[in-house]
């Protein structure tokens, strides 16, 4: 009977992994599918993983899950059920845009696991710890924890992992202006995915690729490469990876001039944005729609737009989209003649950037990056050089094979002579018997 009831459990929960990712709407008969699982570890892991497929569908459902989850983790007092749930929960605050409770729980749950010696666990959360950091601007630190993670992850030779840091470490150069580093980055996170067949994540790698050509004003280029996200989307579930398509290609129309076109996408994204309950993109796409707006002659509403966006910013304290849009207000409200808005902003700008990339802070990113580079370079000599000493067994185990074999083929024609021989004599001693 046990036999029974554990092979309907794994039934279940396959059954309930197939709905999760097939069918996004179906969510409160999930929620009591798992729900009625008993309460163990195993309903804990669901619950998790289930707020993770749901966290780019209904934000909101994916935050209730995991609390859900660090709760029965709790009540269950089991160190790795609480490790793992605490990930996800800090996972769904940053999509949430609560970068300060996120880092509490990421925190909590890095620390519990390097006490259990996981490794891999580490990496996941280092990376996430550096997207938030870099959110804060806070970039000398996220490339830190982004290239700790890259080494932790080359050690392992987990390659889903260097796939979405070779990503996060070419967003980060992006946002820093370093576009040749960011695009070496992307190329190469773009090769790993076509070899893994992940087709899922290839439209992100695309769009970031686009990003990158928008961003160095190739224009033609990016285009090729969004619409072939775009190809890949059409067809998708994924609200989260449409909207920031959407919004990019509205960014690319407005540098070419194409505002209506820029409008419409900018209105797109913003629609499934507020869907998602997403304020980051929100920020950005209602400054965009904002900046459209001033530069087609509506300088009223465009301006408040920007006001919005800025206001939003502030909630959620992005201090780089703070830093972004200070500097937007103030260049526009210059143009304007309002010179006290403008220097409002002005001095809004200046306190952030001087507390957030200072010349010291430059010079630790160069240095932290020469660091980098000299290890990966260490890397590949001892990498080559365990190659070659992999060639020498090879040519010695291939020279060891060909003496036996040499050897195994003289001993078989030693032995079909002797053979030979063998048949002859008996052959000339049986015809002279006949003769006798």
């Amino acid at each position: 009977m046990k036999e029974l009831k554990g092979i309907a459990l794994i039934f279940l929960f396959a059954i309930v992994s197939q709905v999760a990712s097939a069918i996004p709407n179906s969510t409160d008969s999930l929620r009591i599918s798992i729900r009625n699982l008993p309460d163990d570890t195993l309903k804990v892991i669901e619950l998790a993983d289930l707020s993770k497929r749901f966290l780019k569908y209904q934000i909101d459902t994916s935050y209730s899950l995991a609390q859900d989850a660090v709760k029965l983790s709790k009540d269950l007092d089991h160190f790795y059920s609480v490790a793992y749930s605490y990930k996800q929960l800090g996972l769904v605050l940053k999509y949430k845009a609560e970068y300060d409770s996120a880092m509490v729980y990421y925190n909590k749950s890095m620390e519990m696991f390097n006490e259990l010696g996981i490794l891999r666990e580490r990496s996941v959360i280092l990376n996430r710890i550096a997207n938030i950091q870099k959110r804060k601007c806070q970039f000398q630190e996220a490339l830190e924890s982004f290239l700790t993670a890259l080494n932790i992850s080359i050690e392992q030779k987990d390659t889903l992992m260097i796939s979405a840091l070779y990503n996060n470490l070419g967003i980060l150069y992006s946002d820093m202006g370093n576009y040749d580093k960011a695009l070496d980055y992307q190329l190469l996170n773009l090769s790993l995915k076509k070899a893994q067949n992940s087709y899922d994540n290839i439209p992100i790698v695309l769009m970031n690729i686009g990003n990158i050509y928008s961003n160095k004003n190739l224009y033609e280029e990016a285009i090729e490469y969004y619409k072939e996200a775009l190809a890949y989307l059409e067809t998708s579930d994924y609200k989260y990876d449409q909207f920031m398509l959407l919004h990019n290609m509205g960014t690319l129309y407005e540098s070419m001039d194409k505002y209506q076109e820029a409008l419409k996408y900018y209105n797109k994204a913003l629609i499934l944005e507020k869907e998602m309950n997403d304020t980051e993109m929100q920020i950005l796409s209602i400054q965009g729609i904002g900046n459209v707006l001033i530069k087609t002659g509506n300088f009223k509403e465009g301006v408040r737009y920007l006001e919005k966006s800025h206001a939003l910013a502030n909630e959620i304290g992005d201090l780089r989209k703070i830093h972004l849009l200070s500097a937007n207000l103030y260049k526009e409200y210059e143009k304007h003649g309002d010179y006290l808005n403008s220097f409002k902003y002005l001095k809004n700008n200046v306190a952030i950037e001087d507390s957030i990339f200072t010349v010291e802070g430059k010079k630790e990113l160069i240095e932290l990056e020469q660091k980098y580079e000299a290890e990966k370079r260490e890397r590949q000599i001892a990498f080559l050089e365990k190659e070659r000493q992999i060639q020498v067994l090879e040519l010695e185990k291939r020279e060891i094979e060909n003496k036996q074999k040499s050897f195994q083929r003289n001993v078989l024609i030693i032995a079909v002579l002797i053979a030979l021989m063998l048949t002859i004599y008996f052959g000339v001693k049986n015809k002279r018997r006949k003769k006798i």
